[in-house]
């Protein structure tokens, strides 16, 4: 199934008829790109979103599971690690690890040959994105955030501090609406799970 996404093409004109103009000068669109790449980079850290989260089986390394491996996605940051897949296993453990240059190194795992680690997906290079194709695209829970993000940017960049401050809120106004529709009306919070020799949990 595809994943849900917006055209940068839609971001771009939605800025340019908040700044009230009928066309971008080429130096206009590079500031835009900069200030959208600044404000999808705070979205994409800001929550486990599913779209972007993924949990995939791992082979460990000298019990290192790397940042990067062969034929694998690249990992952008480890946000746990298991022992078994999640999603097929009710209570899993999650196996302790710390993290170096390398990636993430198994803590008293020597019995494990594999891993499943719940990972957030590198932020993607839109450095080139102008606008001129509908394949620029980006997840679609960004968008007003985004529009509101870089449009509050650009008047900080033309000196109109005092109302930059309100667009911004606006843009936090967007996020929290979709900070909402993730943790209450899909509940996704991550659950606590406590183990016992005997028993498990979740709270």
């Amino acid at each position: 199934m595809a994943e849900r996404t917006a055209k940068y093409s839609d971001l771009q004109s939605n800025v340019q008829h908040l700044i009230g103009t009928d066309t971008l000068l080429n130096t206009e669109k590079s500031a835009i790109n900069s200030f959208f790449r600044a404000w999808v980079r705070k979205g994409w850290n800001r929550a486990n979103w599913p779209d972007i989260c993924r949990v995939e089986q791992r082979t460990p390394v000298s019990d290192v599971v790397e940042y990067e491996q062969t034929s694998q996605e690249a990992i952008g940051e480890f946000l746990n690690i298991y022992s078994a897949d999640p999603y097929a296993n009710k209570f899993p453990y999650e196996v302790p690890y710390l993290l170096n240059h390398q990636g993430a190194v198994l803590l008293n795992t020597t019995s494990l040959t594999s891993v499943y680690v719940l990972f957030r997906q590198r932020i993607p290079d839109y450095s080139a994105y102008d606008g001129s194709s509908d394949s620029q695209t980006f997840p679609y829970r960004f968008f007003n955030y985004c529009v509101y993000g870089c449009y509050s940017d650009w008047l900080a960049s033309e000196g109109q501090h005092e109302k930059s401050r309100m667009v911004r809120g606006q843009a936090e106004e967007a996020m929290q609406d979709e900070l909402d529709i993730l943790e209450r009306q899909q509940r996704q919070q991550t659950a606590t799970i406590f183990s016992t020799h005997n028993s498990a949990q979740q709270r």
